[in-house]
């Protein structure tokens, strides 16, 4: 992945990412602007080039780590909204869901 932070916390959040090696941050020009020449050459580093090798590894390995921890994330709110159902059912002896 190749990054373009244009404002706010997109360049901590770029510097970050760099570090980690999961992306190619396009360098800005003094003016604060991008070349197109710049781009180019950070797009064909990830997909082609030799530091692209070890992004797009590192970058799987992120998506695979979050996508763990999106899956934990949605089975503790299952059981929260299990454990409200049968709270619930408890009080009232019955669950309407519609």
């Amino acid at each position: 992945m190749i990054v373009i932070p244009l404002q706010l916390d997109q360049q901590l959040n770029t510097e970050l990412m760099v570090e980690l090696g999961v992306v190619v941050n396009v360098e800005r020009e003094e003016d604060g602007g991008f070349r197109g020449e710049e781009v180019a050459r950070c797009i064909r580093e990830v997909v082609v080039g030799e530091e692209g090798e070890g992004v797009r590894r590192k970058a799987k390995e992120v998506a695979r780590i979050m996508g763990c921890k999106e899956d934990k994330e949605i089975m503790v709110l299952k059981e929260k909204i299990e454990g409200l159902v049968m709270e619930i059912e408890n009080k009232n002896g019955t669950v309407q869901l519609n």
